[in-house]
């Protein structure tokens, strides 16, 4: 795909950690971020609903031994995806503050740049998320279908010369998603970043917000705003971990 650059993947930690049970059953997870140039003033957000949602994980002992978690940050110039297993979750975390390390924290600062390439974001996403949930099940340990959480602050935007054909895709990610919903292969949230996402001041912000909202709602593949969230603020991510949280106690 030429608008999406091949996934730079990597581990988080160099050795793996053994979980209690290292046949237990594994839930793949995977965090999409938008780190676009325009997602700058979000930067920090973005890397605190980051870092705490692998915290919230690590919270609960049953979560932190089930859930293979994935973090890809997508823009047009690189894509980074960072793989956590669940084993490798004993490693990240300080047992005693149950915060992430500092260390680890810091390959979480991402760099926004470029452009908003979402279709082919989103593509490599469901591929990842799919072919580790096919692994797993093949080896009798996937008891749940993989969750998608995608953190966008606006409409996807490309190159000219590429837009017909990431448009095209958009429309197959889209169809594919709802397929997979239909099925119970995939639940996927979409969360709104930023104050444009539910407050468009200037005369484009709202001509285009309507359109915004309805694509947040595509990307979950239902035909209701249920799994859409907004997240504008320091308190509202607090209140998203503490939803997700309980997503990943069940």
């Amino acid at each position: 795909m030429r608008g999406m650059m091949r996934l730079n993947v990597t581990g988080f930690t160099q050795r793996r950690m053994p979980a209690i049970d290292a046949d237990a059953e594994r839930i793949p997870v995977c965090i999409l971020l938008d780190t676009s140039s325009a997602m700058k003033r979000w930067a920090e957000l973005l890397k605190e609903a980051s870092v705490r949602m692998i915290e919230a994980t690590a919270e609960n002992m049953k979560a932190r031994e089930k859930i293979d978690l994935e973090v890809i940050a997508f823009n047009s110039e690189d894509q980074l995806c960072i793989k956590i297993e669940a084993q490798e979750l004993y490693n990240l975390i300080d047992d005693n503050t149950g915060k992430i390390k500092p260390e680890f924290a810091e390959r979480l600062n991402f760099e926004c740049r470029g452009f908003t390439p979402t279709a082919y974001a989103l593509a490599a996403a469901v591929d990842e998320l799919r072919e580790r949930y096919t692994e797993l099940k093949k080896a009798c340990k996937a008891p749940k279908s993989p969750l998608l959480f995608v953190l966008t602050d606006w409409l996807p935007e490309v190159q000219d010369d590429i837009r017909v054909e990431h448009d095209k895709l958009l429309a197959e990610q889209l169809a594919r998603i709802k397929q997979l919903e239909r099925e119970n292969r995939l639940y996927v949230f979409a969360v709104k970043i930023g104050r444009v996402c539910e407050e468009p001041q200037t005369t484009w912000e709202k001509k285009h917000f309507s359109e915004m909202h309805q694509l947040m709602q595509d990307i979950t593949g239902l035909d209701n705003d249920s799994r859409v969230c907004t997240m504008k603020n320091e308190s509202e991510l607090f209140r998203f971990i503490e939803f997700v949280s309980s997503i990943f106690r069940y």
